[in-house]
């Protein structure tokens, strides 16, 4: 059963959301202000959370920064659940980092749980899952090729299983990103697909033959390629490969 932190200094919407979310399946813990939100996420890392930006003391963004600059956090998914007329703390947040902002007056209970189960369906492995993973690995080409040789090798379903959930904390945010453009374009596919086989195998490690890793092995080699592409270049930058190009014919 997956676990939302209910972020929320008002008992009224607490117990309202609370109730919908609880009906859907999934396990709801409360935090009733920033203080103990920090204090509950120190003792476990949820798989969502929903944050109220506006609370005394400790506010929503405080919880969101030390969500952000938490190692065992910093992915967790964060929907904002607060009041439209506070855009600055709403800009403020967008800037640490959030994946939606709902308007309490403007969202019934149907429209968070569309959105909560969305987001869970697009989120590939728990963040309590992620939360136990050793340090990521060196992002770099070849710290991310060692990675996959040490997944190629790997003798037993449990290391096989390890590793898988190393190369997806490496790659999260790449992956999340992907998961966001255009499903028309071949990042967006290839995201979708890669997703779809890290539940796959993440679910059932036990399939993770030499043929499905070497599968997402090249899947992901691909994302990191497409990956650099979309990054923009500088025009001084494409005139200095150009001169190097003929310089070297």
């Amino acid at each position: 059963m997956k676990t939302i932190l209910f972020i929320d200094d008002d008992p009224v919407v607490t117990a309202l959301y609370r109730n919908c979310l609880k009906n859907e399946g999934f396990d709801i813990q409360i935090a009733a202000d920033g203080a103990e939100a920090a204090e509950k996420l120190r003792q476990r890392c949820p798989d969502l959370a929903i944050l109220d930006l506006n609370m005394p003391g400790v506010s929503g963004v405080d919880v969101l920064r030390v969500i952000r600059t938490t190692p065992q956090l910093k992915h967790l998914p964060v929907i904002v659940f607060s009041s439209g007329y506070m855009l600055p703390l709403v800009k403020e947040a967008e800037q640490l980092g959030i994946h939606c902002m709902l308007t309490k007056s403007a969202c019934p209970p149907k429209k968070l749980i569309a959105q909560v189960n969305d987001l869970m369906s697009r989120t590939t492995i728990p963040a309590s899952a992620l939360a136990s993973v050793e340090a990521v690995a060196d992002r770099s080409a070849a710290g991310m090729r060692g990675l996959f040789d040490q997944f190629a090798a790997a003798a037993d379903s449990s290391g096989r299983h390890r590793i898988l959930l190393i190369i997806y904390k490496s790659l999260m945010e790449s992956l999340q990103e992907a998961l966001m453009t255009d499903e028309e374009t071949p990042r967006g596919r290839l995201s979708r697909a890669l997703d779809a086989m890290f539940k796959d195998l993440y679910s059932h490690p036990d399939h993770i033959t030499a043929s499905a890793q070497q599968t997402l092995i090249r899947g992901l080699s691909r994302l990191i390629q497409l990956e650099e592409e979309a990054r923009p270049v500088l025009e001084s930058e494409l005139a200095l490969k150009d001169l190097l190009r003929s310089l070297d014919d």
